[in-house]
């Protein structure tokens, strides 16, 4: 774990995600969990190692399990995540979610299919409907609604020490994710960011980003639309526009990634197809009407 500012350590865990522990006057108020129950043992041990004090909340950024599984390892500590992330994580993740999860690491790593068959799933107990803010003592945490990544992105800004994390809004070393995205909520939420001024951005995976980790996800963003606008114009099937866009020139990536980033990329033209069917049903709509 580093501490990079007075008030806030950032720990990575195995999949590259960023964790972050802000220090209160109160007790230690953590951002997202691990989704390995290995990692979240060894970062609940850390922050236990950091501070005695149970953690005062959890904040998930949003409700993907990369961000939010691990809040079993804290089972004294409230999650709060916004409203839509909150409804998604009490719908989604039942028993038939457990199951495939299970499965889907049976064969490969028995023993964490095994972890995963007795864990509890994300329950938050406070839900953010736009903006929040938590005075802990004489320490401002800011928890600012997004979206753009998922309905319920959230970012977490400590205005003291100028740092802000981003969730997976920002990345690096991999292509940004659209699966469940709004491409157009995005773009805005990088200019958020911008005009923060932040001098640290805690990105969701990767190393610290900077001012051009920014302008890349927001190019790449951009050529996704452009490329599939350009395609969904002459008619052609979702699955044929997928097939046509397999890179994205000048965005680095690891290569260890290199195989979740392809599937990012399909998963990211797939959603951007959708949203442009889905923008011309409301066109047909408002027209019928």
């Amino acid at each position: 774990m580093d501490q990079i500012t007075e008030h806030v350590y950032v720990h990575q865990d195995s999949r590259d995600t960023n964790l972050g522990v802000i220090i209160t006057a109160d007790r230690p108020i953590l951002v997202d969990s691990p989704m390995l129950p290995a990692d979240a043992r060894q970062w609940r041990d850390a922050i236990q190692r950091l501070s005695l004090a149970r953690p005062l909340y959890i904040i998930n950024s949003d409700h993907h399990i990369g961000h939010a599984l691990g809040n079993w390892a804290f089972p004294d500590t409230p999650a709060i995540a916004h409203r839509h992330a909150a409804h998604l994580m009490l719908e989604k993740y039942d028993s038939t979610f457990r199951s495939r999860l299970v499965d889907s690491f049976r064969a490969t790593e028995p023993e964490v299919a095994a972890d995963l068959e007795t864990i509890a799933m994300p329950r938050p107990r406070l839900g953010v409907v736009d903006e929040m803010e938590l005075n802990i003592g004489d320490l401002l945490i800011e928890l600012i609604h997004v979206g753009g990544h998922t309905p319920g992105t959230l970012m977490v800004r400590v205005p003291a020490d100028d740092v802000v994390f981003t969730g997976d809004v920002v990345v690096q070393g991999r292509y940004p994710g659209l699966s469940d995205a709004n491409s157009l909520q995005w773009l805005a939420a990088l200019e958020k960011i911008v005009r923060l001024h932040a001098r640290y951005i805690v990105p969701g995976h990767g190393q610290s980003a900077t001012i051009q980790t920014l302008q890349d996800i927001d190019g790449f963003i951009r050529y996704i639309r452009e490329s599939v606008s350009a395609y969904y114009a002459t008619g052609l099937s979702r699955k044929d526009v997928v097939s046509r866009i397999r890179a994205v020139e000048g965005f680095t990536i690891e290569d260890s990634d290199q195989a979740r980033s392809e599937q990012r990329l399909k998963s990211s033209v797939q959603r951007v197809y959708d949203e442009l069917k889905e923008r011309d049903k409301e066109i047909e709509k408002a027209r019928s009407d």
